[in-house]
């Protein structure tokens, strides 16, 4: 039987009798040691800590304190949700994040605060009781169904949204930590990693790192959104310095001193407009910084944004950015996020030397290690309730490397089979639905591959090699290429990549194992036959794709289809065409035409294809771009070899096979 300490006794109950019988409800399992009260405005908690007894203590997983909120009024508000996270965020060390008790005098609380709850599925549950029900437990038999109940129903491993709060966010601390400390120092970084690896979260976690008052503000940019990445460089522009500012409170309107607000930018003003409203901020708040974020990069990197005008705005766009950073001596700087570095990486943009090589330092954000493997499992798991065997944060490491997505979601498919809570993680759970977990990764797998597959083409058929069993042809290319070396390890899919190679994910090597390896084609280098195979191929698929295109917009537009497929074109091009019927138009379009209007019209074909539409229109552009380039002697390997994978891909999706 737990009892009130001494001192909470005389230092806060004497004052407070009327919190006593939230107190004494709790004592068959915790020993109350402090009271105090918070408010804040008109509203008002009252805050008890309890130390459970050991039985407790075990069966809900906590490892510190349990805080109890009562708020002393007949209905709940989400201010007072509020309220009691300021609590929580204020005594972090002391106050066990698996879960809090919330009680009111309202009869409705658990229906609100489940209601209010529901909206942010990261946060730490909370057990909320109305006062009249928490006073009807008189044991520990009825306290342990209390919180079995309330903290063990929710699915804390399936979250595939990016990480918002620090509750879930594990293992990255070091990296947020440097990019922030290169950011207060004045440099500009770049973060790149597989897909679902984690980069958004950490932007995020920047983000509330800016929060704490040295940073002026930040902005995180979506570049994978068609509305920001189909923006001309100077609207880009603009809409970033909105973002920036309207938060500072430099309002709208006439009086604004920001330009951005008032004015648009346009293609001659726009850079003269950005370094004048970025120093109305540094004058609102001098000696504070900027902080922008931009994720998604690929989207507006020349070469591989699906907006073509990219190739043309990327360098006026960083020459922007590049120069307010170098004018404000750092004040204003910038993080950006992606899948491919090449916009670090390439020292050309055509004739002109690229902004950002040699001054945006590329970090790679590889899968976590075993500890914090470890880690991430089984403070996920106390918080539904479950134990983890040992031996399983072996097993989970050695299948999905770390991945914090695919452990996630690994996890989530065994808790599945553990209903009853508090129950247990076990490795003979584990290898009973390995194989079936590994068929429902399967497509997680595809997607992360594509990194090597799309970009990397090279570096993919060595790490195929690798893992149908040649180290030492893996090795040799390492050797011999020091940014292959990179990429393999810092995406985190190698090991000792010129040692001893592994495949450090053991469902990656276990899928490309079976896979088949790539078809001899023509040599780069005999460049007769290599335009003969590029003409080949690259004609079979218009003419599919005139067909694909033909058929789905009419299908989906019946009588309208030809009006909607010339809206992707030009005014001047709707003219010319319109004098065509239907079908005869169709054989009048160029190639370009055509990828104008799959991008425009491509949510037709989504649930066909199932492949992500910027990808798609990339494969299209780069096909476009290499056929005249391979006329012209000017394909390189490299160039051959991605050609190549986009001429598979869209073979596979017109079923040209």
């Amino acid at each position: 039987m737990g009892r009130i300490h001494p001192d909470a006794d005389a230092a806060y109950f004497t004052r407070k009798p009327e919190v006593r019988p939230i107190a004494q409800s709790f004592l068959s399992a915790f020993d109350v040691t402090r009271g105090f009260t918070k408010t804040r405005g008109q509203d008002r908690l009252e805050c008890l800590y309890l130390r459970a007894e050991p039985f407790i203590a075990e069966l809900i997983g906590l490892e510190r304190e349990l805080l109890v909120a009562y708020a002393p009024f007949p209905q709940l508000q989400a201010r007072t949700i509020k309220l009691h996270d300021d609590v929580v965020s204020e005594d972090r060390i002391r106050i066990d994040p698996v879960g809090t008790v919330l009680v009111c005098d309202d009869p409705k609380t658990t229906a609100v605060a489940q209601q209010y709850l529901i909206t942010d599925p990261e946060r730490p549950p909370i057990v909320a009781i109305a006062r009249a029900e928490l006073l009807a437990i008189h044991d520990a038999t009825a306290l342990r169904g209390l919180f079995v109940e309330h903290l063990f129903r929710r699915d804390l491993f399936a979250l595939e949204s990016p990480l918002r709060t620090d509750t879930t966010f594990f293992g990255r601390t070091d990296i947020v930590a440097e990019l922030f400390d290169r950011f207060r120092g004045g440099q500009n970084s770049g973060l790149f990693g597989l897909r679902r690896i984690g980069k958004t979260s950490v932007l995020y976690a920047l983000g509330r790192r800016a929060e704490s008052g040295e940073v002026a503000g930040s902005v995180y940019v979506d570049l994978s959104s068609p509305g920001i990445y189909q923006l001309r460089w100077w609207e880009l522009l603009q809409r970033v310095m909105s973002d920036l500012a309207s938060p500072l409170g430099l309002q709208r309107g006439e009086r604004s001193k920001v330009r951005a607000l008032t004015i648009p930018y346009d293609n001659r003003s726009a850079a003269g407009h950005f370094k004048s409203d970025i120093q109305t901020i540094a004058d609102k708040l001098p000696g504070k910084r900027v902080l922008l974020l931009l994720d998604e990069i690929e989207h507006i990197t020349f070469d591989l944004s699906p907006s073509p005008h990219w190739s043309e705005d990327f360098l006026p766009f960083w020459q922007t950015l590049r120069s307010v950073h170098q004018d404000t001596r750092g004040q204003f700087g910038y993080v950006l996020a992606g899948v491919n570095p090449h916009i670090v990486e390439a020292d050309r943009v055509g004739r002109f030397d690229n902004p950002l090589f040699s001054t945006t330092r590329a970090f790679f954000l590889r899968p976590f290690d075993s500890p914090t493997t470890r880690d991430m499992v089984r403070r996920i798991s106390r918080f539904m309730g479950l134990r983890v065997d040992e031996v399983v944060f072996h097993l989970l490491f050695e299948e999905y490397g770390g991945h914090p997505f695919l452990v996630r979601q690994a996890c989530s498919q065994l808790a599945r089979h553990v209903p009853t809570r508090p129950g247990q993680l076990t490795a003979p759970l584990f290898q009973n639905e390995r194989v079936a977990i590994g068929l429902t990764l399967q497509r997680n797998v595809r997607q992360i591959l594509n990194v090597l597959a799309i970009w990397y083409p090279d570096e993919y058929e060595m790490v195929q090699l690798l893992a149908q069993g040649d180290p030492v042809s893996f090795i040799e290319f390492a050797v011999g290429s020091a940014e292959f070396t990179q990429h393999v390890e810092g995406y985190g899919l190698v090991r000792d990549a010129r040692t001893d190679p592994r495949i450090s994910l053991g469902l990656v090597r276990s899928h490309l194992a079976r896979q088949p390896r790539r078809a001899e084609e023509s040599d780069p280098t005999d460049q007769e036959s290599l335009v003969v195979e590029v003409s080949r191929r690259r004609n079979r698929i218009e003419r599919a794709m005139r067909r694909f295109l033909r058929e789905g917009l009419l299908f989906a537009h019946g009588r309208n289809a030809m009006v909607e497929a010339m809206a992707a074109l030009p005014e001047e091009r709707r003219a010319i065409l319109a004098q065509f019927g239907y079908d005869q138009m169709w054989t009048e379009l160029y190639f370009n035409e055509l990828t104008a209007m799959l991008d425009l019209h491509f949510s037709i074909f989504q649930k066909r294809w199932r492949a992500d539409k910027a990808v798609v229109i990339q494969w299209m552009n780069h096909v476009n771009r290499c056929r005249s380039d391979a006329h012209a002697k000017r394909l390189g390997a490299d160039d051959v070899a991605y050609l190549r994978v986009c001429f598979k891909r869209l073979e596979e999706l017109l079923e040209l096979q």
